[in-house]
């Protein structure tokens, strides 16, 4: 996990609009701490700031867990592809 991508919530429900799925922000944050999906950056002492200030982080990694427990009819392959025409970190 470290050095992995991770992507905050608001980046995943934005490469979902990119697709057209229209995935809420809070249930994908719900899904995922209910799953144990993603990572809370105050457990790792980072400070949030005004420039850094998504509390959560969903690992590339475990992308296909919210894919297919969600059941939400893309791949990982697609959402890879949103990354790259939002501008995100692959």
């Amino acid at each position: 996990m470290i050095g992995e991508v991770a992507y905050t919530s608001t980046q995943i429900s934005k490469m979902a609009e990119h697709m057209e799925l229209f995935l809420g922000e809070q249930k994908l944050i719900t899904y995922a701490i209910q799953h144990d999906l993603l990572v809370n950056v105050e457990e790792l002492n980072i400070k949030l700031t005004k420039n850094f200030n998504a509390k959560y982080w969903i690992p590339k990694s475990n992308l296909i867990n919210i894919i297919e427990g969600m059941d939400l009819p893309v791949n990982e392959i697609n959402f890879t592809n949103a990354a790259y025409e939002l501008g995100y970190q692959l």
